[in-house]
Protein backbone atom coordinates (compact mmCIF):
# COMPACT_ATOMS: atom_id res chain seq x y z
CA UNK A 1 0.00 0.00 0.00
CA UNK A 2 1.21 3.47 -0.85
CA UNK A 3 2.57 5.33 2.22
CA UNK A 4 0.16 7.94 3.47
CA UNK A 5 -2.80 6.50 1.56
CA UNK A 6 -4.67 5.61 4.73
CA UNK A 7 -4.11 9.12 6.12
CA UNK A 8 -5.30 10.62 2.83
CA UNK A 9 -8.51 8.56 2.96
CA UNK A 10 -9.22 9.64 6.53
CA UNK A 11 -8.62 13.31 5.70
CA UNK A 12 -10.86 13.05 2.62
CA UNK A 13 -13.64 11.53 4.68
CA UNK A 14 -13.28 14.21 7.36
CA UNK A 15 -13.54 16.98 4.73
CA UNK A 16 -16.61 15.47 3.09
CA UNK A 17 -20.20 16.50 3.73
CA UNK A 18 -20.97 13.18 5.42
CA UNK A 19 -19.83 13.93 8.99
CA UNK A 20 -22.55 11.60 10.32
CA UNK A 21 -20.98 8.68 8.43
CA UNK A 22 -17.66 9.40 10.12
CA UNK A 23 -19.28 9.58 13.54
CA UNK A 24 -20.83 6.15 13.03
CA UNK A 25 -17.46 4.71 11.97
CA UNK A 26 -15.48 5.87 15.03
CA UNK A 27 -15.85 2.54 16.85
CA UNK A 28 -14.65 0.65 13.78
CA UNK A 29 -11.14 -0.18 12.63
CA UNK A 30 -9.57 0.48 9.27
CA UNK A 31 -8.01 -2.49 7.51
CA UNK A 32 -6.59 -2.97 4.05
CA UNK A 33 -7.26 -5.96 1.83
CA UNK A 34 -5.55 -5.80 -1.52
CA UNK A 35 -5.78 -2.21 -2.68
CA UNK A 36 -9.00 -1.43 -0.81
CA UNK A 37 -9.54 0.00 2.67
CA UNK A 38 -12.40 -1.37 4.75
CA UNK A 39 -14.19 -0.33 7.92
CA UNK A 40 -14.25 -3.35 10.26
CA UNK A 41 -16.48 -3.93 13.27
CA UNK A 42 -14.43 -5.21 16.21
CA UNK A 43 -17.08 -7.89 16.82
CA UNK A 44 -16.33 -9.39 13.37
CA UNK A 45 -12.62 -9.81 14.07
CA UNK A 46 -11.60 -13.25 15.36
CA UNK A 47 -8.05 -12.36 16.35
CA UNK A 48 -5.20 -10.02 15.53
CA UNK A 49 -1.64 -11.17 14.98
CA UNK A 50 1.61 -9.27 14.59
CA UNK A 51 4.12 -10.64 12.09
CA UNK A 52 7.36 -8.74 11.50
CA UNK A 53 5.89 -5.66 13.24
CA UNK A 54 2.83 -5.62 10.95
CA UNK A 55 -0.61 -6.26 12.47
CA UNK A 56 -3.06 -8.53 10.66
CA UNK A 57 -6.76 -8.73 11.57
CA UNK A 58 -8.51 -12.01 10.82
CA UNK A 59 -12.23 -12.38 10.27
CA UNK A 60 -14.09 -15.48 9.02
CA UNK A 61 -13.20 -14.85 5.39
CA UNK A 62 -10.22 -12.51 5.01
CA UNK A 63 -7.03 -11.19 6.52
CA UNK A 64 -6.75 -7.41 6.72
CA UNK A 65 -3.61 -5.40 7.35
CA UNK A 66 -3.73 -2.67 9.99
CA UNK A 67 -1.64 0.48 10.17
CA UNK A 68 -1.74 0.24 13.99
CA UNK A 69 0.67 -1.69 16.18
CA UNK A 70 -0.60 -4.69 18.15
CA UNK A 71 -0.29 -2.85 21.48
CA UNK A 72 -2.37 0.08 20.15
CA UNK A 73 -5.04 -2.34 18.95
CA UNK A 74 -4.99 -4.19 22.28
CA UNK A 75 -5.60 -0.99 24.25
CA UNK A 76 -8.38 0.24 21.96
CA UNK A 77 -10.12 -3.17 21.86
CA UNK A 78 -9.90 -4.07 25.54
CA UNK A 79 -13.52 -2.95 26.06
CA UNK A 80 -14.56 -5.24 23.20
CA UNK A 81 -13.38 -8.41 25.02
CA UNK A 82 -10.05 -8.79 23.27
CA UNK A 83 -7.34 -10.36 25.44
CA UNK A 84 -3.65 -11.01 24.98
CA UNK A 85 -3.00 -14.62 23.93
CA UNK A 86 0.72 -14.39 23.26
CA UNK A 87 3.44 -11.86 22.67
CA UNK A 88 2.25 -11.57 19.07
CA UNK A 89 -1.52 -12.15 19.27
CA UNK A 90 -4.75 -10.87 20.81
CA UNK A 91 -7.99 -12.87 20.66
CA UNK A 92 -11.64 -11.78 20.62
CA UNK A 93 -13.24 -13.82 23.42
CA UNK A 94 -16.68 -13.27 21.90
CA UNK A 95 -15.58 -15.23 18.82
CA UNK A 96 -14.18 -18.24 20.70
CA UNK A 97 -16.23 -21.39 20.17
CA UNK A 98 -14.47 -23.52 22.80
CA UNK A 99 -11.43 -23.89 25.03
CA UNK A 100 -9.28 -26.99 25.52
CA UNK A 101 -6.31 -27.81 27.75
CA UNK A 102 -2.83 -28.04 26.25
CA UNK A 103 0.22 -29.57 27.90
CA UNK A 104 2.59 -27.24 29.70
CA UNK A 105 -0.04 -24.90 31.11
CA UNK A 106 -1.10 -23.49 27.77
CA UNK A 107 -4.71 -23.07 26.77
CA UNK A 108 -6.13 -23.93 23.37
CA UNK A 109 -9.03 -22.11 21.73
CA UNK A 110 -11.20 -23.02 18.78
CA UNK A 111 -12.39 -19.91 17.01
CA UNK A 112 -15.80 -19.41 15.37
CA UNK A 113 -14.32 -20.39 11.99
CA UNK A 114 -12.88 -23.65 13.39
CA UNK A 115 -9.30 -22.42 13.51
CA UNK A 116 -7.35 -23.57 16.58
CA UNK A 117 -5.02 -21.15 18.39
CA UNK A 118 -2.80 -21.47 21.45
CA UNK A 119 -2.81 -19.08 24.40
CA UNK A 120 0.67 -19.24 25.85
CA UNK A 121 1.31 -20.17 29.46
CA UNK A 122 2.30 -16.59 30.24
CA UNK A 123 -1.21 -15.32 29.34
CA UNK A 124 -3.37 -18.41 30.04
CA UNK A 125 -4.03 -17.53 33.70
CA UNK A 126 -5.07 -14.00 32.71
CA UNK A 127 -7.59 -15.42 30.25
CA UNK A 128 -8.86 -17.90 32.84
CA UNK A 129 -9.31 -15.03 35.31
CA UNK A 130 -11.26 -12.98 32.77
CA UNK A 131 -13.49 -15.98 32.17
CA UNK A 132 -13.89 -16.63 35.88
CA UNK A 133 -12.73 -20.24 35.64
CA UNK A 134 -10.02 -22.28 37.27
CA UNK A 135 -6.51 -20.98 37.76
CA UNK A 136 -3.61 -23.29 37.16
CA UNK A 137 -1.10 -23.31 40.01
CA UNK A 138 2.49 -23.52 38.68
Amino acid sequence: MRPGLLQHVVESLMNSDSKDVIASKKSQLLGTYGKEIYFLNPSDILYIESIDAVSFMYDKERVYESALKLRELEVSLEKDNFVRASRTMIVNLERVRSFFPVLGGQLGVTMANGEKLIITRRYANDVRSVLGVWKRED
